[in-house]
C-alpha cells in the first residue's frame, strides 16, 4: 500500500516554524492556532483535533479541531459516534490516554464512525500529550487514504510535535489560571476599596437599648456558624453593618467580605454579575470576568435588596445555594463555590413569596436564621449615643471643630419619627457641624422642616383636594432630596427614603415640576 506520508516529503522545517510559534504562545487558543498553517501544508490530512483531559480523567474533551473541508461534518461533534466528548474506553482517542502510546487504526482493523465514512477517511493516529510525566490530553489526526506500517517515520515527527503541543498547552494553562488570579485579586482590591469606604458610615454598631441587644445576641449565635442569613428591615436602619458583623465574627472572618446591589444591577446583566462570563459569550464581552461567586469564593457574598433578583433568574441562584455550582455565561465548565450567603431585604419576602413575587424555596433557602433590624423610632433610648458618635465623626472627618451641644437638643432629637432611619440623623448631624461652625449646636441649626414628633399621628379622617395632595408630595419630595444631598437612586437615596424606584421618583419629579438640586 502506498504511503502518502514519505519521510523523504516530511517538511521538516515546517515543523520548526510551528514548533516556535507554539511555544510563543500564552493562551491556549493561541497554541491551538499555531496548528493551523501547519495542517494545510499537510496534503492528505483530512482532520486534526485536540483532546484536554477532564478532572475526574476519565473523559476527554474536544477543544479545538480543523478540517480540510470548509466545515466539520454533522456527526463530529454530535450524535451516539461523536468526537466532542470521549472516554478512556474509546479504540482510538481514548486508547492513546489510557495506554500512553501512540495509537494506529486503519483498514479492517479500524471500525470507522460515520462521519470518518461520510468524510471518505481511511486511518488515524492518536498521540497522547504528556507534560512531566503527567498526561495533559491527546492529539488525533486522520487521512484520506489508508497507510502501512512504513509510516513510522512520519509518527515520530508527528510525536514530537504532540510533545511539543503538550508543553504549551502546560504552559498556557499556568499563564490564563495566573491571570484569572490576577484579575480576581484586581477584583477582590476593587471591592475591598469600597468596602472600606462605606464601613467609614459606621464605626461600630452603637447603642444599648433592649431590641440592639437583642439583635447583637443573634448575631453572636449566627456568626460561627455557616447558615444563611435574611436581614429585614426599613432602609437606613443599618442592616449592612450587621451584615458584616456576622462576616467579622465568623470563620470566614479572614476571607472576603463582597456586597452586590441587586437594585442596581441591569436586568439582562443578573447571570453575569453573579457568576461571570467568558470572552464573545454576549455582545461587549471582550474578556473573560470573574463573577461575584467566584470573588467570594470560602468568603461571605451579602445579597442587598435581594427581592429585586429577577424571578427567571431565583431558580439559577437556588442552585448555587443548594449544589454549590455553576457556570459562567457562555462556559460550559461547572465551577465549584463555598460562598455563606446573606441576604438583606427592606421588602417582606414572605409576602413576596405568597403573592407568587418570589420563589418560596429561594425564600425558605435563604431565611434559615432570619434576623429584623428595628427602625430607629423602636430604639429612641440609642438617638442621643446615635447623635453624639455622629457629631464626632462628623466633625473629625470634615477637619471642622466640635459643637457644644445643648442636652435638651439631644432630647428633643429622640421625640422624632426619623422616617430615614439612621442614615438619616447621620445626614442631619453632619449638616448641623457643618452650620454650627464650632458654636453651639441649636435645634434651628438641624433644619428638620416639618418632621413630626413620635408621638403625634397623622390626619386619617380630613380629606385634601388634588392640588392639596400635590402639594404635600412635592415637599415630601423636596425634603427627601434635601436630605439625600439630591441623590436619586443608590444607598441614602431620594427614592430609598422615599420608598419607591428611582425612575417613580422622577416620573413625579417631572409631574409636580420639580428640578434636582445642584
Amino acid at each position: 500500500m502506498e504511503n502518502p506520508e514519505a519521510p523523504t516529503k516530511f517538511r521538516v522545517d515546517l515543523l520548526l516554524e510551528t514548533l516556535l510559534g507554539m511555544v510563543r504562545e500564552r493562551s491556549l487558543q493561541g497554541v491551538f492556532e499555531s496548528c493551523r498553517a501547519y495542517f494545510h501544508q499537510r496534503p492528505h490530512a483530512a482532520a486534526l483535533g485536540i483532546w484536554l483531559l477532564e478532572d475526574d480523567e476519565q473523559i476527554l474533551s474536544l477543544k479545538w479541531s480543523e478540517f480540510r473541508t470548509d466545515s466539520a461534518p454533522q456527526t463530529w461533534d454530535s450524535g451516539e459516534d461523536s468526537y466532542a466528548r470521549v472516554s478512556v474506553s474509546d479504540p482510538l482517542i481514548g486508547a492513546a490516554a489510557k495506554e500512553l502510546q501512540v495509537v494506529m487504526c486503519y483498514g479492517p482493523k479500524w471500525n470507522r464512525p460515520d462521519w470518518a465514512e461520510q468524510e471518505g477517511i481511511q486511518s488515524s493516529l492518536a498521540f497522547p500529550m504528556q507534560f512531566k510525566g503527567e498526561l495533559v490530553g491527546v492529539l488525533g489526526i486522520f487521512f484520506y487514504p489508508a497507510f502501512d506500517e512504513g509510516f513510522n517515520e512520519s509518527a515520530r515527527w508527528l510525536g514530537i510535535l504532540a510533545d511539543y503541543l503538550a508543553a504549551a498547552i502546560a504552559n498556557a494553562q499556568a499563564y490564563e489560571t495566573i491571570d484569572l488570579q490576577t484579575k480576581r485579586l484586581e477584583q477582590e482590591n476593587t471591592y475591598l476599596r469600597e468596602e472600606v469606604r462605606r464601613k467609614a458610615l459606621y464605626d461600630k454598631i452603637i447603642g444599648k437599648s433592649e431590641v440592639l441587644l437583642r439583635i447583637l445576641d443573634q448575631i453572636e449565635v449566627a456568626a460561627p456558624t455557616d447558615a444563611n442569613i435574611l436581614i429585614t428591615g426599613e432602609s437606613g436602619t443599618g442592616k449592612e453593618l450587621i451584615a458584616r458583623a456576622i462576616h467579622d465574627r465568623s470563620q470566614r472572618s479572614n476571607k472576603s467580605f463582597v456586597r452586590v446591589n441587586c437594585a442596581a444591577v441591569p436586568h439582562g446583566l443578573f447571570e453575569s454579575e453573579f457568576f461571570g462570563h467568558v470572552r464573545g459569550a454576549f455582545t461587549g464581552a471582550v474578556k473573560d470576568r470573574v463573577g461575584r461567586f467566584q470573588v467570594a469564593d470560602s468568603g461571605t457574598l451579602m445579597l442587598d435588596e435581594v427581592g429585586e433578583i429577577p424571578l427567571e433568574l431565583q431558580g439559577k441562584l437556588l442552585r448555587v445555594l443548594q449544589e454549590g455550582e455553576f457556570e459562567r455565561v457562555g462556559d460550559v465548565r461547572t465551577r465549584k463555590v463555598s460562598a455563606r450567603i446573606i441576604a438583606v431585604t427592606n421588602r417582606d419576602l414572605r409576602q413576596e413569596a405568597d403573592a407568587g413575587r418570589f420563589r418560596q424555596d429561594l425564600y425558605y433557602r435563604l431565611s434559615v436564621f432570619p434576623i429584623r433590624v428595628p427602625a430607629l423610632r423602636e430604639r429612641r433610648e440609642d438617638i442621643p449615643l446615635l447623635a453624639r458618635h455622629f457629631i464626632k465623626g462628623a466633625a473629625l472627618r470634615l477637619g471642622l471643630p466640635r459643637p457644644l451641644v445643648d442636652e435638651g437638643v439631644i432630647k428633643r432629637l429622640a421625640t422624632l419619627n426619623w422616617p430615614g432611619n439612621i442614615r438619616e440623623l447621620q445626614n442631619v448631624m453632619e449638616r448641623a457641624v457643618i452650620s454650627a461652625r464650632g458654636a453651639e449646636l441649636d435645634f434651628e441649626m438641624l433644619q428638620l422642616g416639618s418632621f413630626r414628633k413620635g408621638s403625634e399621628e397623622p390626619p386619617t379622617s380630613s380629606i385634601i383636594t388634588e392640588d392639596e395632595w400635590k402639594e404635600r408630595q412635592r415637599i415630601n419630595i423636596l425634603n427627601a432630596l434635601e436630605l439625600s444631598n439630591g441623590k436619586i437612586q443608590g444607598d441614602g437615596s431620594a427614592s430609598e427614603l422615599l420608598g419607591i424606584k428611582p425612575n417613580t421618583l422622577r416620573s413625579r419629579m417631572l409631574a409636580l415640576g420639580i428640578t434636582k438640586p445642584g
